[in-house]
């Protein structure tokens, strides 16, 4: 429950989420002293913070993307997501790593991490699930969205997912 940023007091709601990682070496906070709680997440960050909470360690090559030099801070980082298979890149061979993450990118990243593999052929039927306007079937991040907002049960099918059953709604408030 305690930190050393000027900006995460001991009465925030996310106190206790960020203390404890912070102290787990999962995340960091500015040379200025802050946190910045309430500020965007760059896709950079947000690969370090994946790679921590995963304890990967990435090769001495950052050759994957197109614009992550060597010298860069997240490049060492960056290079453990892509080793670890926790984060692709764009057709057009960048990772954009100063650009702000979306949450679809967010989830299947977390998904990743945790070893998650959903499969959009092997999900539950729609009318089964928890389903999103802006989550149409047919989207790259369809499966991953499926997955981070539906409790359920499931198999291995191999190294995907076989959904069998919708599990009870948790009770969201209590976990906060």
């Amino acid at each position: 429950s305690e930190n050393n940023f000027s900006d995460v007091s001991a009465d925030k709601w996310y106190n206790n989420a960020v203390s404890t990682l912070c102290h787990m070496g999962v995340l960091g906070g500015y040379s200025d002293g802050t946190f910045r709680p309430n500020a965007p997440i760059t896709r950079a960050e947000f690969a370090k913070i994946a790679v921590s909470f995963a304890q990967a360690n990435g090769s001495a090559v950052y050759s994957y993307f197109t614009d992550v030099k060597t010298t860069d801070w997240f490049a060492p980082y960056v290079t453990a997501a892509k080793d670890s298979s926790l984060i692709e890149g764009y057709s057009d061979g960048s990772f954009k790593p100063e650009n702000r993450i979306t949450r679809a990118e967010a989830c299947t990243i977390i998904n990743r991490t945790l070893g998650r593999n959903p499969d959009a052929d092997h999900l539950l039927p729609v009318a089964q699930m928890n389903t999103w306007p802006d989550n149409p079937a047919d989207a790259w991040y369809y499966a991953h969205m499926q997955e981070a907002t539906n409790s359920h049960a499931y198999r291995w099918l191999g190294d995907i997912e076989q959904w069998l059953q919708k599990l009870p709604e948790p009770d969201w408030d209590k976990l906060r």
